[in-house]
């Protein structure tokens, strides 16, 4: 039995169900070069932004095991940085909200496209990689999704 954790906060609420919306899929240290590129996306769409983070189960091999303080210590502070993400957005207009899943990345990003009905994904990608294409990381995490995905190097 795996636990199944979410934390849906936004600054104004919980988050809308926006068609149309923006999800950025973010392993937090990517924020600060990931935001200018979010802004400009949500202004130009008026699109609401979904900041998503997800954690790795407590222990996907036992069905008996339980959160340890370190788990809920890593899950506070996505919470805490996402927050932070959230203020700069709106503070450019940017209607915004957060969460914070846990499971699988892949299948977290395909879940919450889904369940905000998003138009569009922004993930990260590593400025050292080739530059012909998308990685076999990115490819891993957008397996599956059938929005425009847009990879910014960081």
């Amino acid at each position: 039995m795996q636990m199944q954790v979410v934390v849906d906060e936004s600054i104004a609420g919980p988050a809308p169900v926006a068609p149309g919306a923006i999800l950025v899929a973010t392993g937090l240290t990517d924020i600060p070069r990931l935001l200018p590129r979010v802004v400009a996306e949500a202004q130009s769409a008026r699109a609401h932004v979904a900041l998503l983070h997800s954690i790795l189960p407590v222990d996907a091999g036992s069905s008996h095991a339980a959160p340890s303080a370190a788990w809920f210590k890593l899950f506070r502070d996505a919470r805490i940085v996402l927050l932070g993400a959230a203020r700069h957005l709106e503070s450019h207009g940017v209607a915004c909200s957060t969460c914070v899943r846990e499971g699988n990345a892949s299948e977290v990003i395909r879940e919450e496209l889904e369940r905000i009905h998003a138009s569009k994904l922004i993930i990260a990608r590593s400025a050292r990689v080739e530059k012909t294409g998308i990685t076999q990381e990115d490819q891993d995490l957008t397996t599956g999704v059938n929005v425009p995905v847009i990879a910014v190097e960081v």
